[in-house]
């Protein structure tokens, strides 16, 4: 039961953090909600950190926040905007 609860609020949690993301970037429609759902995991690291900068900015964490965009910022100068999960490993 508590298992179950869990994984509806981390449902809910993520619809709302993808919604509120793309309403602040003044991109919202439903078919881009189903588009950024239906790919499960972050489509590239750019979009990885673009959600967590969201979520830190939203939580007043701006030390953190600016941590990671400046992080971003000089990765995306090295790599580019679009950088795929699949361009990196662990290994």
């Amino acid at each position: 039961m508590i298992y179950t609860r869990r994984s509806i609020e981390n449902t809910f949690k993520l619809v709302r953090d993808i919604s509120e993301e793309l309403a602040y970037n003044n991109e919202f429609s439903f078919e881009a909600l189903n588009r950024r759902i239906s790919n499960g995991a972050h489509q590239s690291l750019n979009m990885a950190f673009q959600t967590r900068i969201a979520e830190l900015k939203k939580e007043k964490s701006i030390g953190n926040m600016n941590i990671y965009q400046n992080v971003l910022n000089n990765i995306e100068k090295f790599a580019g905007n679009n950088i795929s999960m699949n361009a990196f490993s662990i290994d």
